[in-house]
């Protein structure tokens, strides 16, 4: 476990009604009736919410819950004797996929989303964290708070304290690395610091921006008094018993004519309307808290995407790699194949860890430099591992030789999944040899550019399971940045569209937003419900590769969204060269010419000291004299008699 374990004095919450004979709640009032739903980054980068509704929400497979179990039913996630549970995993020593929702293929900003919100029930009160990895190094952070038993939304300010939860006895807020970063890993540690870890169900959870604060003020009330919030009106099912409604939240207990901040985030569940409430006893006071009519918005870019651009094997092969026949592959290796209704099949052959696959590129080399991201589409059978034994092995990796050369590049690991899904694999780096594996051994060239420019026998190795592992292809396509130029429109749309919503559309060369947006190529543009469109012919930016931000607004809302994929200006490729034309190697080798000029490097210092010290027999040498010129050691006196 990754976060540090601290010594805690579990004390849990006391909730219900408080036995106060002849007390009254006295008042309540909220300072907004009407609140706006927090900007999340599922929402606003994925277009899914993470609320257990669909199998994209989490995977199940083992991969983000190490040990205990897990299950996704009916729009929840129950989570049973799990001590650590991944939310966002991406693998240090891996490539990313969005096909396994890793947040380095949609980067998590924590300066922009650092509030986490969720609904979720306890079985029990147990001390908890929040564990973070981000892309700046110098370790992990942590970020502590109280479980609740029961029923209980949760609203965690990743960066400090600005929160109603409580924080176990002897632990900080926070601790370690600073979220205020890309955040690439972010895993939950439930009852860290105890042998039996609580059970848990999520109805639904969140990272998003921060959307302020309700003010709830109390007023002459006679002691002190509780608050909740409720979300279906009957407070005979607020409680903590062993089988409560998901309905309410208990906020915490208050002095007489208190006023409380609720972070808006507290505000979350399926319902549209809440009442908070003032418990004293057996009466209470309500003020009533609604979603309010004016949605915000919900932008979504669907072109550039990561899957948009033109392919390699359609465009400049002339056949697609749609493994419909065996001539889509030039080879297969360690594995027995089979091509059967539209996919390459493969399964184990005497159990060899290494399936390799290399497809067919015909006469014509890759341009390395226009065709960059690699998307397979592709079934896993039998259960996820990383272990080097049966039934592990999930990775994948992609291997390629330089036309001029044929060194071979072998790229990082890349964690599969079990089930169907298409990886989108970017092989385009910066720097460019970041792609390749440093203990795959030999020079590390990268992809598309200096001897990596144009590239042959590209190859997939699908896992490195030496257990019985089937697999089946489906469709392969490497993929260039989508072209603007004439006729080339940025399409998108907005989920929540109301009547009146405008766009303001931006290229920028990287995909940050806190940052700034870039150069603005539309504004003010009034939206339409479904799909709309910007031209775009490139104009304005320098030649490069773009991705887009769109910001949509809503009256006094707004919120932002950037493109999966890029688009290119300034480029208009010619037709991909022969292999036969391409440069093939007519001299030595880049490793012999380093040798050779380390060579001659030391045989100069060597000549030089040589001369120094009158060393006539080496100063005079044929190499001596070719690199530094003539030389006549000085005459030996002789002696006198």
């Amino acid at each position: 476990m990754v976060v540090s374990a601290v010594v805690v004095s579990v004390v849990g919450a006391t909730v219900g009604s408080v036995p106060m004979a002849g007390a009254s709640p006295g008042y309540v009032s909220v300072d907004r009736t009407a609140i706006g739903r927090p900007i999340d980054y599922f929402t606003t980068l994925w277009s899914d919410a993470m609320d257990f509704d669909n199998a994209g929400d989490f995977d199940t497979s083992g991969r983000m819950a190490p040990a205990g179990s897990v299950a996704m039913a009916n729009g929840q996630l129950q989570v049973n004797g799990v001590a650590q549970l991944f939310l966002l995993r991406g693998e240090p020593g891996s490539l990313p996929a969005s096909a396994t929702r890793d947040p380095r293929s949609r980067p998590l900003d924590g300066r922009r989303f650092n509030r986490i919100s969720m609904r979720m029930y306890s079985d029990r009160s147990a001390a908890a964290a929040f564990g973070f990895r981000t892309n700046a190094g110098g370790g992990d952070g942590a970020k502590y708070f109280m479980i609740q038993q029961g029923w209980h939304t949760y609203d965690l300010d990743m960066l400090g304290h600005d929160d109603l939860e409580e924080v176990p006895g002897g632990a900080p807020p926070v601790s370690g690395a600073s979220w205020a970063d890309e955040v690439t890993m972010l895993w939950m540690s439930p009852g860290f610091n105890v042998g039996a870890k609580p059970n848990l169900v999520f109805d639904d959870f969140s990272i998003h921006e921060p959307a302020g604060v309700v003010g709830v003020q109390l007023s002459g009330s006679s002691g002190p008094t509780q608050v909740w919030i409720d979300g279906d009106g009957d407070n005979n099912n607020n409680g903590a018993s062993t089988s409560p409604t998901a309905s309410a939240t208990y906020v915490g207990t208050y002095p007489a004519n208190a006023h409380v901040n609720i972070p808006v985030g507290n505000f979350a569940g399926g319902t549209s309307t809440f009442q908070v409430l003032a418990v004293q006893g057996g009466t209470s006071r309500s003020a009533v808290v609604s979603w309010a009519n004016t949605a915000v918005p919900r932008p979504r870019i669907v072109s550039p995407s990561e899957l948009g651009g033109g392919d390699f094997a359609t465009d400049v092969r002339g056949d697609a790699w749609d493994m419909s026949q065996p001539s889509d592959v030039a080879l297969t290796a360690n594995i027995g194949t089979s091509f059967t209704n539209g996919e390459l099949r493969g399964w184990p052959s005497g159990r060899n860890n290494d399936p390799v696959v290399v497809f067919n590129q015909g006469d014509r080399a890759i341009d390395a430099s226009l065709f960059h991201k690699l998307a397979i589409t592709i079934n896993y059978e039998g259960p996820f591992g990383l272990e080097d034994a049966p039934g592990g092995g999930m990775v994948s990796r992609v291997i390629w030789e330089t036309a001029g050369s044929s060194t071979q590049q072998v790229s990082y690991p890349i964690v599969m999944v079990p089930g169907r899904h298409t990886y989108v694999i970017d092989l385009r780096t910066e720097p460019r040899e970041q792609v390749v594996d440093p203990d795959s051994g030999g020079a590390r060239i990268g992809w598309g550019g200096g001897e990596a420019l144009f590239v042959k026998n590209l190859r997939f190795d699908p896992h490195e399971d030496p257990g019985d592992r089937a697999w089946q292809i489906d469709d392969v396509r490497l993929l260039r940045d989508e072209v603007a130029s004439g006729g080339y429109t940025v399409d998108f749309a907005d989920d929540a569209w109301v009547p009146g919503a405008t766009a303001d559309v931006y290229a920028d060369f990287d995909r940050l937003t806190t940052n700034g947006l870039g150069t603005l190529i539309a504004g003010n543009v009034g939206m339409v419900a479904g799909t709309n469109r910007v031209a775009w012919s490139g104009a304005g930016v320098p030649p490069g590769s773009y991705w887009i931000h769109l910001v949509v607004h809503h009256g006094g809302a707004a919120a932002n969204t950037v493109s999966t994929g890029q688009v290119a200006t300034g480029v208009f490729p010619g037709e991909a060269p022969l292999l036969s034309n391409v440069a093939q190697p007519s001299g030595p080798s880049q490793a012999q010419l380093i040798a050779f000029f380390n060579y001659i490097i030391t045989t100069k210092f060597l000549c030089g000291v040589a001369r120094a010290r009158n060393i006539a027999w080496f100063g005079t040498a044929p190499i001596c004299r070719l690199l530094l010129g003539p030389w006549s050691p000085p005459k030996t006196k002789r002696a006198r008699r």
